[in-house]
């Protein structure tokens, strides 16, 4: 089906202006409504955080009442001693030397057949004190080249030569100093 408009030009431009002005007037009313809604959310939402707001306040002033009782000091005076040992825990770590990094510089220096029984350090002179066996001469001297050697971790390096005087399964006892910069 066919349909034919028998109306003259100018008519048909009006209709069809009257057309598109209807269609932008309910476009912009649906603007104005959706605005108009957004807004309204907006303040009820502004509306419903601020009673939520007095009402957490009411009960912080509430909270602060019930803490600032007398009887409440028996708390209060449990939480001063926890925070006193805490205290002095964190003083007393703070205080004492830190040996992992110290462990860590020195553990990669023993060759595989060598074995340290005993390590001593003295924290006020920062001086370490190894003891152990090797299974030849040579694998202490390397234990004792290696520490010489880490001029960054340790110094001045005391190994008596008489415990080089057996070839074979080889006590040792030797001395040396960590640097400061391990210990912290």
């Amino acid at each position: 089906m066919k349909i034919i408009n028998l109306l003259p030009k100018h008519r048909q431009k009006e209709l069809y202006y009257g057309w598109i002005l209807h269609y932008l007037f309910s476009i912009i009313w649906i603007s104005i409504l959706s605005f108009a809604f957004v807004i309204l959310f907006q303040i009820a939402a502004k509306i419903s955080l601020q009673n939520k707001l007095r009402t957490v306040e009411s009960n912080i002033v509430e909270l602060k009442k019930q803490v600032n009782k007398q009887d409440n000091t028996t708390i209060k005076q449990q939480i001063k001693n926890a925070n006193d040992i805490i205290s002095d825990y964190v003083n007393i770590t703070n205080s004492s030397p830190k040996w992992s990094k110290m462990i860590q510089a020195f553990v990669v220096l023993p060759p595989k057949n060598v074995f340290i029984s005993s390590f001593i350090i003295n924290p006020n002179t920062k001086m370490a004190t190894i003891s152990g066996s090797g299974e030849t001469r040579e694998a202490v001297l390397e234990l004792y080249n290696a520490i010489k050697a880490d001029e960054k971790n340790f110094y001045n390096v005391d190994f008596p030569l008489q415990h080089l005087l057996k070839p074979q399964n080889v006590s040792f006892q030797f001395t040396f100093y960590v640097k400061d910069e391990l210990i912290k």
